[in-house]
């Protein structure tokens, strides 16, 4: 249940991503490298993410930060995210 949840969130992020409109390139590249390490996730098996966790939500809380004050609704996306992550394995 956990796990499709978090894909049900990455997916939402992911489409997210697609429809932003008239960013600069920095945050262009950012966004783009947020959105390969989504689609690396999404392939990994549960275990692999569990495993991995700690790493991958350090990863997201950065991003997070880059885009908090021009994109809060990637930020909110990414904090479910986050937090469904932190609830894994549990």
């Amino acid at each position: 249940m956990k796990q499709e949840k978090l894909r049900n969130e990455f997916e939402k992020l992911h489409n997210r991503l697609k429809n932003l409109k008239n960013v600069d390139e920095e945050t262009k590249e950012a966004l783009e490298n947020l959105d390969v390490d989504i689609q690396n996730v999404l392939k990994n098996s549960h275990e692999k993410i569990i495993d991995e966790k700690e790493s991958i939500i350090k990863n997201f809380k950065n991003y997070a930060i880059k885009f908090e004050s021009k994109h809060p609704e990637i930020t909110e996306s990414l904090n479910i995210v986050i937090q469904t992550l932190s609830n894994l394995g549990i």
